[in-house]
């Protein structure tokens, strides 16, 4: 192990002066003022010489690096354009709606299984109000359109089932 030496003492931070106060504050403003002015410049700074690098290193390349450099952009470019094209495509193909084109990703067999499950959901019929949607897709009517079609059918007990369940008496017994 290396010998490290004799300890280090803390270091108190200073303590201010009391008599100071005002004086104290300005003194500390300005030099946080300076500061971000000496920061500002250190940026702008940094941005030239990253520029300057940038240029000189384009500058290194060869002709032929920077034919390569400028394909292989293209070639990104191309394919992303080619995707959009193929995902409005397909999409136009099922019918869906602009708005839907950020839920299909993936290769062609992906986006085209996907657009066929948007453009299912989004054509369903919406739901008759009152009607709660079951996980199969069925509906169950509504209390009041089940009474219905008890009385209907002549079905006295279940018509007065369903009103006390409607009144939220549920099952109870008569006595």
């Amino acid at each position: 192990m290396a010998d490290q030496g004799p300890p280090v003492p803390p270091v108190e931070p200073p303590q201010p002066d009391p008599k100071a106060g005002a004086n104290d504050e300005n003194k500390f403003r300005r030099l946080h003022e300076k500061a971000e002015g000496e920061n500002a410049a250190l940026k702008t700074r940094l941005a030239e010489l990253e520029a300057a690098e940038k240029a000189r290193k384009e500058g290194e390349m060869t002709e032929l690096q920077k034919a390569q450099s400028e394909a292989a952009e293209l070639k990104a470019k191309t394919a992303a354009l080619e995707a959009e094209n193929l995902r409005r495509k397909i999409a136009a193909e099922k019918g869906l709606t602009p708005d839907l084109l950020d839920f299909l990703s993936g290769d062609e067999v992906q986006m085209t299984a996907q657009a066929e499950k948007l453009a299912g959901l989004a054509n369903r019929a919406p739901a008759k109000a009152g009607t709660i949607t079951l996980p199969g897709g069925g509906q169950t009517p509504s209390i009041e359109d089940q009474i219905a079609a008890a009385q209907k059918a002549g079905n006295t007990s279940e018509s007065i089932r369903l009103k006390r369940e409607r009144a939220g008496l549920g099952n109870r017994q008569t006595q």
